[in-house]
């Protein structure tokens, strides 16, 4: 486990709550949203999105099909030729 006993963690999850209910009762919360500007509103959900997708694609946690570079911070990932799955069967008809 962490560093934080069950009560704590139950506690401050309480403590929010409660914070949470006043804020969206007194009508603070909208006022409070409405302060951040809409191509921030529309686009947060979109980046949560993609930061998630990217932690699912890398090695550590997902699949690896992307991982670290040293000229783009990430690149896709490499699969060797063994593993992959061929889309077509090729033929001889295929080679000319």
């Amino acid at each position: 486990g962490g560093s934080v006993s069950y009560e704590a963690a139950v506690t401050a999850t309480i403590i929010e709550g409660a914070i949470f209910l006043v804020l969206a009762v007194t009508g603070a919360r909208y006022a409070i949203i409405r302060l951040i500007p809409e191509p921030v509103r529309v686009a947060t959900p979109a980046a949560i999105g993609a930061f998630l997708a990217h932690l699912g694609l890398q090695t550590a946690e997902g699949i690896g099909a992307v991982v670290s570079d040293i000229a783009t911070a990430v690149t896709l990932g490499g699969c060797p030729e063994d593993h992959r799955t061929k889309m077509v069967a090729y033929d001889q008809d295929c080679e000319d």
